[in-house]
Order: structure tokens, then sequence, then C-alpha cells
């Protein structure tokens, strides 16, 4: 799960906030940060993102950067699904397209994923399918090619 509030430390380098209490170790219990490094830089990569220095802290990067930290905290470890709430929410344009980049990267490689977003162009471009709820009930769920977004701003307001 990963919240709208990121959780992440900004004065910890990428690397430390991806391995918060997952550290990697020696037999005698010592942390091998060159490990953790070189798996940290593997897992961020993998999102074929623009580069991030893992060795940097996560208070100098971008919102995009930032996101992309704290998904590959919440994916790099065998997740088979992720849950995301509003994960664009105070992006930039460009930040927020290259989250919804890494989401649909994730989908395409098998990922489950469910995105929580009041940004329906977010949702209709990365999404296989919509589900809305209008006033705690669910409305209706519709797959996103085979409807129009009037169709789903209908649910939205009206519920049907």
């Amino acid at each position: 799960m990963l919240y709208q509030d990121l959780s992440l430390f900004d004065d910890l380098s990428v690397t430390a906030n991806i391995f918060v209490a997952r550290e990697i170790t020696n037999f005698a219990g010592f942390i091998r940060f060159s490990n953790l490094r070189k798996r940290a830089s593997e897992i961020v990569d993998t999102f074929s993102v623009r580069h991030i220095d893992v060795n940097g802290p996560v208070g100098e990067l971008s919102g995009g950067q930032r996101q992309v930290s704290a998904l590959a905290r919440t994916v790099g470890f065998g997740s088979r699904y992720v849950i995301l709430d509003e994960p664009t929410s105070a992006l930039s344009p460009s930040a927020a397209q290259e989250v919804l980049n890494v989401v649909r990267g994730l989908a395409e490689k098998g990922m489950g994923v469910i995105m929580v977003s009041h940004n329906l162009n977010h949702i209709i471009s990365v999404c296989d399918r919509v589900a809305v709820l209008h006033l705690g009930k669910m409305a209706g769920i519709k797959t996103v090619k085979d409807t129009t977004q009037e169709e789903i701003v209908a649910l939205i307001v009206k519920g049907q």
C-alpha cells in the first residue's frame, strides 16, 4: 500500500528509505551498505525513469522522483499487487506523467495495481477498468476501452 502521504525520511538517502527495517546484513548482523546501494539501484532502475541517485537524500528529489522512491520501497520486495492512494496528487504535470508511466509499467509486468484517484484523466490513461463509488456505494464498474468519459462522470455525479 502506498499512501498519499509518502512517509519518506527526507534526511535519509533513497537507499535508506527503501530498506527501512529490511536492511541486508551479514552473518554477524552488520549492515551491508554496498549491497543495499546496489539493490536499491536495481529496484529503481526497473521503473525505467530518469536516473535517481540512490545515495542522495530524498528531500532533494523532485515530487515525481520522491513518488518513485516510495513506489520502489513498496513494490521492490516481490509484491504481486500494489494499492496506490492518489499517487499523482500535488505533483507537477511532468512528475505526474512520470509516475503514471511507472504505474502503467508495473501493470504491464503483471503486477496488480489498484489506483485510487480523483483525476479522471489519469485513471483513463493508465487503468483497464474503473470502479466508481457514489455516496459510499458501488455505482458501477466499467472497462475503460468500452466506455466514455461522460458515462464515468454520470456514475460519479448521479450514481447511475
